[in-house]
């Protein structure tokens, strides 16, 4: 049983669009970044800069043999090909040792991870006598939940950052954050200090932005960043590249965020969605999403 409706509905919001299904004529195109396009290929040569795991978390010393039998079909050879099915990259598998015969799984975390995590979920329950819940809310939230014991496992799409050395984390795919801008800007391709630079406010209109491929600027349009969630793992991978290339702190960053007026969004739906509907956008969403556009 997936309970994902209501999650999906509260990550959002009242009034969203899911998965870009939008009236208006702006389009959004998927870019380069530094040349290389996100695909899977590119991804899992490490070719492409803006990659990150895809991971669950779980506390060793209390994991149910429903869970880790769960985690231990995911990391199989059907378990990963539904993962390749559905857009990431996928690992090296492993052998499935069966640890559990019944029971009951609850996992929350990462909006990016959920819809891989409800196709999984549903091929696993066909053939276990297994009862898998699963809820969004973040990476943060699946965190927290397993520190708390209100989840068996939680959904990353982050770096894991705590002392709690019950913490386990176990990567389940490879996942690449995708920009994407409004066609009518004129651009195809950006740098990863384009990118840094736009998000913190140095480049505020598309002209400003050089194209190397052809030599020539992007048109002239204001450029609008969309940011993620603050506990968004999406929004955390692409600030790490800024803060390094601009030696920005996230309180620094965030509060540029703020003062830009850069409206905020709780999933990839709602990124695409509202994206849609913006003139100059910029955003950036994950590969599942991507397949949407």
């Amino acid at each position: 049983m997936v309970w994902v409706v209501f999650a999906l509905m509260l990550s959002l919001g009242a009034g969203s669009t899911i998965w870009g299904d939008n009236s208006s004529d702006i389009e959004n195109v998927i870019v380069s970044v530094n040349g290389v396009e996100p695909t899977a290929e590119n991804i899992s040569d490490g070719s492409y800069d803006l990659c990150r795991d895809l991971a669950l978390v779980i506390n060793e010393n209390n994991l149910k043999p429903a869970a880790a039998d769960f985690i231990n079909w995911i990391l199989s050879e059907e378990g990963q090909e539904i993962v390749g099915e559905s857009g990431f990259v996928s690992i090296d598998p492993v052998e499935r040792v069966v640890s559990a015969t019944s029971g009951t799984v609850t996992i929350t975390g990462s909006t990016t991870v959920l819809p891989l995590m409800t196709k999984l979920v549903e091929i696993y329950e066909k053939s276990n006598n297994v009862t898998v819940n699963v809820m969004g809310g973040g990476s943060g939230k699946g965190v927290n939940d397993v520190k708390n014991g209100n989840a068996d496992i939680g959904m990353l799409s982050k770096d894991l950052k705590t002392d709690d050395t019950s913490l386990n984390v176990i990567p389940i795919a490879i996942d690449g954050v995708v920009i994407i801008v409004d066609k009518s800007a004129n651009i195809t391709d950006l740098s990863t200090d384009q990118i840094a630079k736009i998000f913190a406010g140095v480049y505020t209109n598309w002209n400003q932005i050089y194209k190397n491929d052809t030599g020539t600027y992007g048109n002239d349009m204001a450029i609008n960043p969309i940011v993620r969630d603050i506990m968004s793992g999406t929004r955390n991978t692409l600030d790490a590249m800024v803060m390094d290339l601009l030696d920005e702190c996230f309180d620094n960053l965030t509060c540029k965020y703020i003062s830009g007026g850069y409206p905020v969004m709780g999933s990839t739906g709602s990124m695409i969605s509202y994206a849609g509907n913006t003139n100059g956008a910029i955003g950036y969403i994950n590969m599942y999403g991507a397949k949407n556009l």
